[in-house]
């Protein structure tokens, strides 16, 4: 006889799970959520982007064998293109964000701490 309180407790926590999918489903597909740049995502919408931006990285770069850079020539080509695409938003060392970078959202981070965050491989595949 102790099975059937257990499986109550297994059909009342299946059916509070469908019914919050479907509850989060109605919501998105109501369009009600602000997307817009100009205001900060809610703290559980921040997180849970962050999370998919970790894992997807993650995933992506994981075959990836970056280049290495003892060539001075791609050196040289990377810096070109970080000055003339990454630091209007990014910035670089000793020169802040052009003020088109400015009050984006989500933030640009500096890339400069990429390097204690990302392995090369994922950092690669982001750039890439």
């Amino acid at each position: 006889m102790t099975r059937k309180p257990v499986l109550y407790v297994i059909a009342a926590a299946l059916a509070a799970a469908l019914l919050a999918a479907v509850g989060m489903g109605l919501f998105v597909v109501s369009g009600r959520y602000d997307i817009a740049a100009m205001h900060p995502h809610t703290q559980p919408v921040r997180i849970m982007l962050k999370f998919l931006q970790r894992r997807s990285i993650v995933f992506h770069a994981r075959a990836i064998a970056p280049p290495r850079l003892n060539d001075q020539e791609l050196v040289q080509r990377g810096f070109t293109l970080y000055r003339d695409h990454c630091v209007i938003c990014h910035g670089a060392p000793g020169e802040g964000r052009h003020r088109a970078g400015t009050g984006l959202n989500p933030n640009p981070p500096p890339l400069e701490q990429a390097i204690e965050r990302w392995s090369d491989a994922e950092i690669y595949w982001t750039t890439a």
